[in-house]
């Protein structure tokens, strides 16, 4: 199998990149928005392109002879919604079999109602920019897929961590420099999962056949809290958590266009 992976050069991207290609799993295509991307990634002997993941005539001629491919670029609030406009077409175009697609669990909103899955509604109107793009994003390649021939599966992790995670060099430069903090006692779910099991999800996605057309919301099998989380860096930087000071919960209240959203996605409205 030729997988194409887009946004090869990001955190994501560039480990699936070594997963694939190191474990002799598929022959793999990165491609990336500029050549200052390809610095970690010329360390493989790949046939790597460049493309404007925006740009739908770019991405075909960059997608063509390949069977599958894994979008996994980052972007603005307006870009993730050009890449999704873009992407469909240019894989039919391509002759694609497969799209798998990172989403977000922020689809759901960042105060998803308890019981939330995968068969719960999508919003499109929260008070986060990025969350809004996320979930249109879905919704173009969803509606692609109901009128088009090729296959789609969507991915909704939550917070990524793992080797060169922003997220994790963050959080040890805070320990270190006292600035770090946490919420109450740090006993609250960390809703994290581990790169490489993000990898073995998307190979899942690649590989078997009944996920096309469904949208899965990932996260670690081991329970986590934050405490947990910060506890296992500041244990690998030298450093404990006496020091770290607490601080009250936010209330986190949903707006009255998020009540609405939730509602109008999720019943049959009447008109009157």
């Amino acid at each position: 199998m030729k997988i194409a992976i887009i946004g090869a050069g990001g955190f994501v991207g560039l480990r699936l990149v070594e997963r694939l290609h190191l474990e002799g799993r598929a022959e793999v295509v990165p491609i990336a928005h500029a050549y200052r991307s390809l610095a970690v990634l010329a360390l493989f002997d790949l046939p790597w392109k460049v493309a404007d993941a925006t740009d739908a005539a770019a991405l075909t001629e960059a997608l063509r002879g390949c069977d599958a491919v894994v979008h996994a670029a980052l972007g603005n609030a307006p870009q993730i919604v050009a890449m999704a406009e873009a992407l469909y077409p240019a894989a039919e175009r391509a002759g694609i079999r497969r799209i798998v697609a990172l989403s977000s669990a922020a689809v759901h909103s960042l105060t998803p109602a308890p019981g939330t899955d995968e068969n719960s509604p999508i919003l499109t109107a929260q008070k986060s920019e990025y969350n809004v793009a996320k979930a249109r994003a879905e919704s173009i390649l969803a509606r692609a897929r109901r009128k088009g021939r090729v296959e789609l599966v969507q991915l909704r992790p939550s917070i990524i961590h793992g080797p060169r995670s922003r997220l994790v060099a963050d959080i040890a430069g805070q320990l270190l420099s006292d600035t770090a903090y946490l919420v109450g006692d740090g006993s609250s779910i960390c809703n994290a999962i581990a790169v490489d099991n993000l990898i073995d999800a998307i190979w899942l996605a690649l590989t078997t056949p009944a996920a096309d057309g469904h949208s899965f919301l990932l996260n670690d099998r081991e329970t986590m809290t934050w405490r947990d989380f910060y506890t296992a860096i500041a244990g690998s930087i030298g450093t404990d958590l006496s020091r770290v000071p607490s601080v009250v919960a936010p209330e986190f209240k949903q707006s009255a266009s998020e009540k609405l959203a939730r509602l109008a996605a999720g019943k049959s409205a009447m008109a009157v």
